[in-house]
């Protein structure tokens, strides 16, 4: 039977234990429910295999932490349905994904695509953290950002230097996130807070990677009809509590998702995500200002506008209102 022992050294995702185990068979069938169907071939018999997963499930995306103990070669094949961000955060390793192949390590990550054969050899020293992502909400993703379907499959470049430049900050925001599901479990249960977290780490991903669309996507943003941003302020203003992404409010507006946000910036100034944020802001403070005094009031009203985490909260309240939301409760 695989234990859930949590291990002694905290790590990643350690509030979400799946399993631990030292047999070849119970790990690659408790693996591939979170992932996909494998061969696990440990390299060295020698060394036996002590194997342990940590998971979390968002909804398009799932998180998880991955330690075999021991060299093992992973032959997935085609995964076809989600595209897996690799990195390692000690040993190293060797990614082949189609004819592509690249060298991991802490700093260099793997990001596979889903069309091509994946297989890996992994040190025994390796720790992972293994990100995937449902190969149909990265796709409705990139068809929002062009504004029409998709005319040949998304394609990315194998090899991701995260230590640098623009993959570091989107790791680095990966990061935080993973730390967060630890800390707070509302991210796992609140729509308004995971549907634009997975927008996010998706458009990151697209924008950051090279892929056969990094091109377009970073080619000049389209123009759009008059009137595009009114209906996504509409929509935003009549219903803020909803759990609005930019791509929703794009399909809505009829737009793809770099047209709406070039739209918001020239005329608002202001993002779709910054200006849903401040109608939420907009509508705590109306709360606060009519509510008693009480100690949990704050985080009632913040939580009921789709805030779920409270420090971040905090810290837009004070820079929108120049006073934090106790200090207007207080009124």
């Amino acid at each position: 039977m695989a234990s859930t022992d949590t291990p002694v050294n905290r790590l990643p995702l350690d509030r979400h234990p799946l399993f631990r185990s030292r047999d070849v068979d119970e790990t690659r069938e408790t693996m591939a429910r979170v992932l996909c169907d494998h061969r696990l071939e440990v390299v060295d018999t020698r060394k036996p295999l002590d194997a342990r997963m940590h998971s979390c499930r968002l909804n398009a995306v799932s998180l998880n932490y991955v330690h075999y103990g021991t060299e093992v070669e992973v032959t997935p094949g085609k995964t076809e349905s989600f595209h897996v961000v690799q990195a390692h955060l000690d040993g190293n390793g060797v990614v082949r994904c189609g004819k592509r192949e690249a060298y991991t390590e802490p700093g260099h990550a793997a990001v596979t695509t889903p069309t091509a054969p994946l297989r890996m050899r992994l040190s025994g020293t390796s720790r992972l953290l293994v990100v995937r992502f449902e190969r149909t909400a990265v796709e409705a993703v990139l068809a929002r950002h062009l504004g029409h379907p998709l005319r040949r499959p998304l394609e990315f470049e194998l090899g991701m230097n995260v230590g640098v430049g623009r993959p570091a900050h989107w790791f680095s925001s990966l990061e935080a996130e993973i730390t967060r599901a630890n800390l707070d479990d509302t991210l796992l249960s609140d729509p308004r807070v995971v549907a634009p977290l997975e927008e996010q780490l998706i458009t990151g991903l697209l924008l950051v990677q090279d892929s056969n669309y990094r091109a377009v996507l970073d080619g000049k943003v389209p123009s759009v009809p008059g009137g595009t941003v009114r209906t996504a302020v509409d929509l935003i203003e009549a219903a803020p509590d909803l759990p609005h992404t930019v791509g929703d409010l794009a399909a809505a507006a009829g737009v793809g998702i770099r047209a709406l946000q070039g739209a918001f910036r020239r005329q608002l100034g202001v993002t779709p995500t910054q200006y849903l944020r401040d109608a939420r802001l907009r509508r705590v403070r109306d709360e606060l200002l009519a509510a008693e005094p009480d100690a949990g009031a704050v985080s009632r009203a913040a939580r009921r506008w789709g805030f779920g985490h409270l420090g971040r909260f905090s810290g837009w309240y004070r820079h929108r209102f120049g006073e934090n939301p106790a200090q207007t409760l207080r009124r």
